[in-house]
């Protein structure tokens, strides 16, 4: 397991983050990590829960942030899934969107997952 101290952040890296994490108002974020890349660039990525109005479960949503300006995410919130898609890259990033695929549906075997009931789902 590799270490993640924080290290020092520069200001204006920060700013931008603030900016783009308050485009998700949904979100509640949560923690980070850092990685680098295959380019040795640090890539930050932030971990987040959105509150589902049908159940007490909650959405997740993974931001990623590459310190040269490359940024996306990852969500299971079916309901804003495209909304998201659309405040950050516009139709481009909608006609790019791909619906999660829930682990219930198609790992039948494995005991440790969380189960809806079929009208919970949407």
């Amino acid at each position: 397991m590799s270490s993640n101290k924080q290290k020092q952040i520069p200001d204006l890296f920060v700013s931008w983050v603030e900016k783009i994490m308050r485009l998700f108002k949904e979100v509640k974020w949560d923690r980070y990590i850092v990685e680098s890349n295959v380019h040795n660039n640090d890539v930050y990525i932030f971990y987040g829960w959105i509150d589902r109005e049908k159940d007490n479960y909650k959405d997740f949503i993974t931001l990623h942030i590459n310190i040269n300006g490359d940024y996306n995410f990852i969500t299971s919130s079916s309901k804003y899934s495209i909304e998201f898609a659309r405040r950050v890259g516009g139709d481009e990033a909608v006609a790019n969107h791909v619906d999660c695929i829930r682990v219930e549906d198609t790992f039948k075997n494995v005991d440790n997952v969380i189960r809806l009931k079929k009208e919970e789902v949407k």
